[in-house]
Order: C-alpha cells, then structure tokens, then sequence
C-alpha cells in the first residue's frame, strides 16, 4: 500500500527542516517458492511473467471449488545471490542504523525453506549486515580522530 500523499509532504517538509523523529520507510518483500512438501495436492502455480503465484489452500477440503480455495499473491522476483539480497534488504537496514533509526529484517516461512541460510550462513544477510555496520562504524571514527 503506498504511503498517503500527504505523509510523504509532510516527511518532506520535517527533512526540509533539518530532519527530526520522523522518516519514510520503504518495506521490501522477497520470496524463495519452493515445491510443497506433500506432492500429491498441487499447491503452487505461476503467470508467465512470474509475478504472481497462485496456491491452493491446504487448509480446504478436496472437494472446494478452486475459485474458493486458490489465492493470488504478487510476488517481486527474489533475489538470486547473497549480494543481491543484502542489497535489496541490508543495505537499507543499515542505511536506517546509521541514521539513528531502528531497523528489523524479519524472515518468515516453513521449516526447512531456507531462512537460516539466507540469514546465518558465512555469506548471509546477517554477517553481511555486521561487516558493514563494524566498517561504518570504523570509518566514522577513522574520520573523528583525524579532523
């Protein structure tokens, strides 16, 4: 849902004023579609383009007509590599940390789909984040004691 016109003058006209407690924000959603783990109920469906998905609910009765039973999700493309995803997601985490801002990078998603991956592992989001908020953090003071 975008932000209502008159929030974002608003926001405008606080930064114009040299900034304050207030700041847009822009939310990014990524999504890693994996096959369902029970393969005889067909669950997922992409358009062409893969923009949208359509599941099944598994909570309905065999029986439910699809027209009651399949929902619509719009889905952006997820990201093929650590970079991309620390670029689309971490960077404006920490974009936000570094302006004093409070940030959050939630995963979501079944057991086994890849969250502690994309986040834990040596080339995740998380390392990624920490290397970039220590460097940050360094340069400021680099910066500091030299002027």
């Amino acid at each position: 849902m975008p932000l209502p016109a008159e929030l974002q003058s608003l926001a405008a006209e606080l930064e114009a004023l040299g900034g304050g407690d207030a700041r847009v924000g822009f939310g990014a959603f990524h999504a890693l579609i994996m096959p369902p783990p029970d393969t005889s109920i067909p669950v997922v469906a992409a358009d062409e383009e893969g923009n949208t998905i359509y599941a099944r609910d598994p909570r309905c009765p065999a029986d439910t007509p699809e027209a009651s039973s399949v929902r619509r999700f719009r889905v952006s493309s997820s990201p093929e590599s650590p970079e991309s995803l620390f670029d689309s997601a971490g960077a404006p985490a920490l974009e936000w940390i570094l302006s004093g801002f409070n940030s959050a990078v939630v995963a979501l998603g079944e057991a086994g789909s890849g969250k502690s991956r994309a986040l834990f592992d040596d080339d995740g989001l998380c390392p990624r984040l920490l290397e970039a908020l220590c460097g940050a953090v360094e340069a400021q003071s680099s910066s500091l004691s030299l002027g």
